[in-house]
């Protein structure tokens, strides 16, 4: 029985990719510093609230921000650089640090001034309440 060798027509986007990536940036893929620092999150809602839960391990409760205007809920904030230690040999880095930024557009039908949130061994959690739902109207012709 001989093995046979499928191709694969996304190995050559990724060789590409991975080239370009190296010839265009003055990081080092591997360094902390190329890692983007996002916030993961989930969103979810019942007939009550919308939920927003934002991983962010590792991030002070006095580093986060949230802003609600004009229809948008924003969470920013920091994960700052724990310093290295002189005499220590560190042979990877891999966790990411610095300032961080989700936003996202609400719906209509919220409380934007009612908006909650806690935080709790690393996880976020925000509360958006609901307005009522407008019941329709009906209306007589005179």
């Amino acid at each position: 029985m001989s093995i046979r060798n499928f191709y694969d027509p996304w190995d050559m986007l990724r060789i590409f990719n991975d080239s370009f990536n190296k010839s265009v940036s003055p990081v080092p893929k591997d360094s902390p510093e190329s890692a983007p620092w996002r916030a993961n999150v989930d969103v979810s809602e019942d007939d009550k609230a919308i939920y927003i839960h934002a991983e962010l391990p590792g991030v002070k409760k006095e580093d986060i921000k949230i802003d609600v205007h004009d229809g948008y809920l924003k969470i920013s904030g920091e994960k700052t650089h724990q310093h290295k230690k002189e005499g220590v040999k560190y042979y990877r880095l891999e966790r990411s640090y610095g300032k961080f930024e989700r936003s996202f557009q609400l719906p209509e039908n919220v409380k934007e001034e009612q908006v909650q949130a806690g935080f709790k061994e690393g996880v976020l959690e925000i509360t958006i309440p609901k307005t009522e739902p407008k019941k329709p109207q009906s209306i007589q012709i005179q």
